[in-house]
């Protein structure tokens, strides 16, 4: 199954009256007859065909949910705001899911319910791509200035100097994307934290590099002006910064291993030299 893991008062009028019973108390009832929200086909419950254009689909949502909205429910009893507030969350669901092509390509997918093909994968993360294309000038505007707040923050903030995300286990086939902006744009107080469900290439800005291929994220960032080194396997939350990511925590860690074996050489050595001259000693006085 593919998942984009995958962001008044009532009107007393007759118009807004009529508008309630004609598509209130029933349809919210039918919708409560069908259960959870997952059976529900999107397509059906927004009133548009399954070849509708984004346009259509926002004026159904819009038709739909005005009934339903929160705001025009406040003077009503509270059992019946709260089925009416769980059937505006449906149409708002439903809409989400629909109006976002990666989104409403997996939700069909899904309804067919069969094993998705490469071939499907393929059309979806080529979605993707398309649309991560077009947020990229978005998040170019955010990134410069989110890197301009962790820079002049006291001591130096977050800053991430380099973001790769891809396969690199065979150098002379490497298949990656820079995600480096992507990454500075999710720096909140100093801070990256993202932990979900699903693969990296979900996220805003990213995509599939290499279809069916096992990914990693490489991440290279300056904090309290310290050079940091980290790696994720692809959907491994991620949380940085993290002492253990420094350079100089690594290389200080290495040195300290190194010594220790130096010096499990340094007795091994004679240990066996003892052992051995032991042995043969004993097999030649026999």
């Amino acid at each position: 199954m593919i998942r984009r893991p995958p962001r008044s008062t009532l009107s007393s009028s007759s118009a807004a009256s009529d508008v309630y019973k004609r598509q209130g108390q029933e349809e919210v009832e039918e919708q409560d007859e069908e259960g959870e929200e997952e059976d529900v086909d999107y397509f059906i419950l927004l009133g548009v065909g399954r070849d509708a254009c984004s346009k259509q689909i926002r004026t159904a949502y819009h038709k739909k949910a005005m009934a339903f909205h929160p705001d025009r429910l406040v003077n009503r009893p509270e059992q019946e705001r709260k089925r009416c507030e769980n059937q505006f969350n449906k149409y708002k669901h439903a809409f989400d899911t629909l109006s976002d092509p990666v989104a409403r390509r997996c939700y069909e997918l899904d309804q067919q319910g069969d094993v998705v093909s490469e071939e499907a994968y393929a059309e979806v993360a080529e979605i993707k791509k398309e649309m991560s294309a077009q947020m990229m000038p978005m998040l170019e505007c955010q990134f410069q200035a989110v890197k301009d707040l962790e820079m002049n923050r006291p001591g130096g903030g977050l800053v991430i100097i380099s973001a790769v995300y891809g396969k690199f286990d065979e150098p002379t086939n490497e298949s990656y994307i820079d995600v480096t902006v992507q990454l500075q744009v999710m720096v909140d107080d100093s801070k990256l934290i993202l932990h979900r469900e699903g693969n990296y290439c979900w996220l805003e800005g990213f995509h599939d590099p290499c279809y069916g291929q096992e990914k990693v994220l490489k991440l290279r960032y300056l904090f309290l002006e310290e050079v940091h080194e980290c790696e994720f396997a692809d959907g491994q939350p991620i949380f940085a910064p993290l002492p253990s990511h420094s350079v100089k925590e690594i290389k200080k860690q290495e040195r300290q291993q190194k010594k220790l074996q130096n010096a499990a050489l340094i007795v091994g050595v004679p240990v066996l030299v003892a052992g051995l001259y032991y042995y043969f000693g004993r097999r030649g006085k026999k």
